[in-house]
């Protein structure tokens, strides 16, 4: 057995790469910097969609992890590691740089009892969930090298039964949440080695057995996805006859913001016109672009709003409705590709679901959305349930949008 020979080496080339609240902070501040690095990271990370958003870590990102975060020489780890007789350069996952030092660090955290033990789990975590980005990433990168059909991205996803992690969770956000656990959890498969970080082959074999994990969760979903492209299926709702009509109000988006808020605002007190039960079943449901979202209590949010619309103590319901459409505008007029790009409207709420669903944002106008969506929820139903009622608020927001932009559609 190889005993202690990887931790040798980056004990003694590396003495000042030591676990530390200074070190915590960094690699926290990396690792959300990276899932918030632009608009499709967040809707990646935020969403269930495997695919539709080109999510990439690139060289930047490698070399501002070495050089600003561990503030070490990713070169000099590669030519070290190389020297090692229990590294085998032809085994490109277990001898990597960045694979290896991520494993390090995790161990030099998870082993030093004299830190602070909130430092200790954030540095761990944080250091484990970018070892999983950059796993995740890779794959993203040889299945889809162009943005695959969000259409089909969605039947896929419709498709998925709770055998498939990402189903039983809901967000790629969440399943690396759950996979960190195998490294850092004291009940984690390889958190002894890492602690101890002495069994060579073990530590390798953790490497190579947490990049694989990730493989096969991503491998299932891909062959699905080919499964269901190869079928020609798309998501089978009436989605497919709505006509999309973004691009014509950024065309003169002052005045078509304000068309498709009165126009929300003519029908909303008629339930029959403003509730459209073919809108709900595209969102809700099993097989729903928000799938946690329970269909009756969006039914019951909206005719709680038709019915209360009018009444004018309830001024939250207008400028909910009101925010959500100056925000989707905003979105749009900022993301024109997206219009371009869309031949109908789910292209659009899947991305504006990846916005709306991301626990990371901080966009004043979005948190302030969320905050009158809830309220809204609260008073029409009873659900007391904290994800529940964020689900619904997602849905509910996505289904005004949807209700606004099929304006002409139902007119005609």
């Amino acid at each position: 057995m190889s005993t202690g020979t990887i931790k040798k080496f980056f004990d003694t080339t590396f003495p000042n790469l030591v676990a530390s609240k200074e070190l915590a902070d960094r690699l926290l501040e990396f690792q959300v910097k990276f899932i918030t690095k632009n608009q499709e990271h967040m809707e990646f990370f935020g969403g269930n969609l495997t695919g539709v958003q080109v999510v990439r870590f690139t060289p930047s990102d490698m070399d501002r992890f070495f050089i600003d975060t561990l503030e070490i020489d990713e070169d000099e780890v590669r030519e070290g590691l190389y020297e090692l007789p229990v590294i085998n350069r032809d085994h490109k996952v277990a001898s990597d740089a960045f694979n290896n030092t991520c494993m390090y660090v995790i161990h030099l955290f998870l082993s030093d009892t004299r830190l602070q033990d909130k430092y200790r789990q954030q540095g761990a975590k944080a250091c484990a969930l970018i070892l999983l980005y950059r796993y995740l990433t890779s794959q993203l990168f040889n299945g889809f090298k162009y943005a695959a059909d969000p259409q089909i991205a969605v039947a896929t996803y419709a498709s998925l039964n709770k055998k498939f992690i990402l189903k039983q969770l809901g967000s790629w956000n969440a399943v690396l949440d759950a996979r960190v656990q195998d490294l850092i959890a004291p009940n984690g498969l390889h958190y002894k080695e890492l602690v101890q970080y002495m069994d060579d082959k073990k530590i390798l074999y953790a490497i190579t057995d947490s990049q694989g994990r990730i493989r096969d969760i991503f491998k299932n979903i891909y062959n699905k996805f080919m499964e269901i492209h190869a079928k020609g299926e798309r998501i089978k709702s009436s989605s497919s006859t709505f006509n999309f009509e973004g691009e014509e109000f950024l065309k003169d988006k002052t005045r078509g913001l304000q068309v498709y808020s009165q126009y929300i605002n003519s029908i909303i007190e008629d339930k029959n016109s403003f509730v459209k039960t073919e809108i709900i079943d595209l969102l809700t449901g099993e097989n729903g672009i928000v799938h946690t979202a329970p269909p009756k209590l969006l039914l019951e949010t909206l005719e709680w709003m038709s019915v209360n619309a009018k009444f004018t103590n309830q001024k939250e319901i207008k400028e909910f409705t009101d925010l959500t459409l100056v925000h989707s505008f905003g979105y749009l007029a900022d993301n024109r590709t997206v219009v371009a790009r869309s031949t109908d409207i789910v292209g659009l709420i899947i991305r504006l679901r990846g916005v709306y669903m991301s626990s990371r944002s901080t966009e004043v106008d979005l948190m302030k959305l969320r905050k009158l969506g809830e309220k809204i929820i609260k008073r029409a139903t009873s659900t007391k349930n904290s994800s529940t009622i964020a689900s619904v608020r997602t849905a509910l927001m996505l289904y005004v949008v949807i209700r606004a932009f099929t304006m002409q559609h139902y007119a005609g």
